[in-house]
C-alpha cells in the first residue's frame, strides 16, 4: 500500500501559492518487523513533510515581501548569496533570501528586514530547539544530549554538533541569571532597599517573634496522644516529646544553604601526544646502560568553579536559589522573600553544616534583621528530645546539623 502526503500554502483569498508538495512512501505488507519498519517509514515522511512545508513556505514569504517592498520602493531584486539558515526542533534547513537595491545601496534585505540577521556562519536557533536542548542537557552531558537531541530529530545527514548545544545552554544560563539579578533588583527598590540587598536608612524591617512561630503545646500533646495510641508501648513516643519547640510551617520559612564546588571544564581536551619515535628493539647481549631517569612533571592543581545553593521551602512551596557565592544567593533570598510576602510574617530558619564562613557570611549580611543568634539552646534541646525519642531503637541514629535561627530571641 501507498501512503501519500498532500500539503498546499494558499492565502487568504484561496490562491495556492506555489505547487503541492507531495510526499508519498511504499509501505510494507508483509514482515517480520511490520509494526517497527512503518513506524520508520512514517517518521520519515512525517519529518521530511515538515521540513519541506517550513523551508517552502519561508522562500515563499521572503521573495513575496521583497516583491511588496520593490512595488513600494523600486530597485532591483536580487538573492543572497548565502542562503539564511534555520537549526530548529524540527531539525537544520535553509532557504533563499533576497535584497533590494538602488544603485550600490541595499533599501531592503529580507535577512535584516523580515528575518533576525545573522552572522557569516551563524545559525538562526528556534525556540523549540532551546527547549529542548535544556530540557535534554539538564541530566546528561553535552556530547549525550547532543545525540539524543539528534536522534529524536531524525537530524543524520547534518547534524548539531555539539560545540554548538554547549553555546546554547550557557547563552541561555546567562540570560536566566542576568534576568533573576534585574527582577532582584526590582524587588529590593521596590520595598525600600538597596540593590545589594540592604535596608535603606528610613526603613523599617521587622520579623516574627519565634514564640509566635511555635505550635501551640496542646496541639503537639494532641497529636503525640494520638501517634501513640494506634502503637504498642515499645513503638511509642515519650510524652516529654511533646514540650520541644515545633515550628507552625505555616508561618515558617525554612533555608538550606550550602556551598557546592564542582570541577572546571577545560575548554578542549588535551590529546595524548603519540611518540614519533620507532619502538625499540631487543639488543644484542653485551653491556648495557641505563636510561636517565626522567623528571616527574609536576601536577597542575585542579580548578574548581564554586556555586551557593539554597533551597527554600514556604507554604506555597519549594525553591531554588543558585549563584557565584554566598552573598549573590543571600540577595537572591532577601528579594524572593520580599516578593513573596513573607519577609516580616514569616519566621525564617537556616539549615547549614558546620562551615564557619557560611555562618558569618549569613550573620553579617543580615544583620540588620534583628539579633541573629546561633540558637545552640534550641538545637540542643531539639537534639536531646530527638535522642529521648529514638532511645527505643538501638539501630536509630540522629544526625542533628547546625540551625542558625533569625528573630531568636
Amino acid at each position: 500500500m501507498l501512503a501519500r502526503l498532500t500539503l498546499d500554502i494558499i492565502d487568504h483569498d484561496g490562491i495556492v501559492e506555489v505547487d503541492p508538495i507531495i510526499r508519498e512512501v511504499e509501505l510494507p505488507e508483509n514482515s517480520d518487523r511490520i509494526i517497527d519498519e512503518v513506524e520508520a517509514m512514517v517518521l520519515d515522511l512525517k519529518e521530511g513533510a515538515t521540513r519541506t512545508l517550513t523551508t517552502t513556505y519561508l522562500k515563499t514569504l521572503s521573495h513575496k515581501q521583497a516583491q511588496l517592498a520593490q512595488a513600494r520602493l523600486g530597485g532591483d531584486l536580487t538573492v543572497n548569496a548565502t542562503p539564511y539558515r534555520v537549526d530548529g526542533e524540527i531539525g537544520r534547513l535553509t532557504f533563499p533570501t533576497y535584497a533590494l537595491t538602488t544603485g550600490s545601496k541595499t533599501v531592503w534585505n529580507s535577512v535584516t528586514d523580515l528575518f533576525a540577521a545573522l552572522g557569516p556562519r551563524e545559525y538562526y536557533r528556534t525556540a523549540g530547539m532551546t527547549e529542548l536542548m535544556l530540557t535534554t542537557a539538564g541530566d546528561l552531558s553535552y556530547r549525550k544530549a547532543v545525540r539524543l537531541f539528534n536522534r529524536v530529530r531524525h537530524e543524520e545527514s547534518d547534524p548539531t554538533p555539539v560545540r554548538t548545544g554547549a553555546a546554547i545552554v550557557e547563552r541561555e544560563g546567562t540570560a536566566m541569571q542576568a534576568q533573576m539579578e534585574e527582577r532582584a533588583t526590582e524587588a529590593l527598590t521596590a520595598h525600600g532597599f538597596a540593590a545589594e540587598g540592604q535596608p535603606l536608612a528610613d526603613t523599617e524591617v521587622t520579623g516574627l517573634p519565634m514564640a509566635e512561630a511555635r505550635l501551640p503545646q496542646a496541639q503537639v500533646a494532641e497529636a503525640l496522644a494520638a501517634y501513640n495510641a494506634a502503637r504498642p508501648d515499645a513503638l511509642r513516643i515519650p510524652l516529654e516529646a511533646a514540650k520541644a519547640f515545633y515550628e507552625d510551617p505555616t508561618r515558617v520559612v525554612n533555608v538550606s544553604i550550602d556551598d557546592v564546588g564542582v570541577k572546571k571544564q577545560k575548554p578542549q581536551r588535551e590529546r595524548l601526544q603519540m611518540s614519533a619515535e620507532p619502538p625499540t628493539t631487543a639488543s644484542s647481549p653485551g653491556p648495557t646502560t641505563s636510561p636517565p631517569e626522567a623528571e616527574t612533571p609536576a601536577k597542575t592543581p585542579r580548578e574548581y568553579v564554586h556555586h551557593t545553593i539554597a533551597h527554600v521551602q514556604t507554604t506555597a512551596g519549594w525553591y531554588i536559589l543558585n549563584g557565584f557565592g554566598t552573598v549573590p544567593v543571600l540577595r537572591l533570598l532577601v528579594a524572593f522573600l520580599l516578593s513573596a510576602g513573607v519577609l516580616s510574617t514569616h519566621y525564617w530558619q537556616f539549615f547549614v553544616d558546620g562551615q564557619r564562613t557560611l555562618h558569618a557570611a549569613i550573620l553579617e549580611r543580615l544583620a540588620w534583621f534583628g539579633s541573629l543568634l546561633s540558637d545552640q539552646k534550641l538545637l540542643t534541646q531539639a537534639c536531646e528530645s530527638m535522642h529521648s525519642a529514638s532511645s527505643l531503637f538501638s539501630h536509630a541514629t540522629i544526625d542533628c546539623t547546625a540551625t542558625i535561627d533569625t528573630n531568636a530571641c
